[in-house]
């Protein structure tokens, strides 16, 4: 199986590269800075220079691309805004070769409820949130 990890807002680190690593096969990542390590920010710090740098809609376009692209089974694993990206981009590439979404802490799928699943997903959200009512 192929894995296709979506960063979050804080993109490559040394905690994904290791989550990556402990999946069995082949695991790329997507991160929103071509792969550069970010200084490390606090979480609104980081979310404005994503936001400056890439953008949600940024990112949706370069996922589209890598996952029109998939030729084999492949799971994407999502965290937040990634997670959020992968939603969207699953639905507009709908390539068969991916067969799930995972996505942790997809926040940003609530703008985005006119979406239709092309395959299996599986959310897991947190029980409360700062930002919004979670049961909305």
């Amino acid at each position: 199986m192929q894995y296709i990890i979506v960063s979050d807002i804080f993109g490559r680190t040394a905690h994904l590269t290791h989550f990556a690593r402990q999946l069995h096969g082949t695991s790329i990542v997507v991160d929103p800075y071509q792969g550069q390590l970010q200084a490390v920010k606090d979480e609104q710090q980081q979310y404005y220079a994503f936001m400056a740098k890439c953008g949600h809609d940024h990112y949706l376009k370069k996922l589209n691309i890598i996952l029109s692209r998939v030729a084999k089974p492949t799971t994407l694993i999502g965290f937040s805004a990634g997670g959020a990206a992968a939603w969207r981009s699953q639905a507009a590439v709908k390539n068969p070769h991916i067969k799930k979404l995972v996505a942790f802490y997809p926040n940003q799928v609530r703008h985005h409820l006119d979406v239709v699943a092309t395959m299996e997903c599986e959310f897991i959200f947190a029980k409360q949130e700062a930002h919004f009512y979670v049961l909305t």
